[in-house]
């Protein structure tokens, strides 16, 4: 199973943001495939 994890965010005069994560799980292991920083500066 893989499994998408997103956040986005409207700012007004900027327009949107988002960020995003995937896990993928098999059996009793799951593993971020995701693999860049979550720097974000505004």
């Amino acid at each position: 199973m893989i499994i998408y994890i997103e956040v986005w965010q409207n700012f007004q005069n900027f327009g949107l943001l988002g960020i995003e994560d995937c896990i993928t799980i098999i059996n009793t292991d799951c593993e971020r495939l995701s693999s860049l920083d979550k720097n974000i500066f505004i």
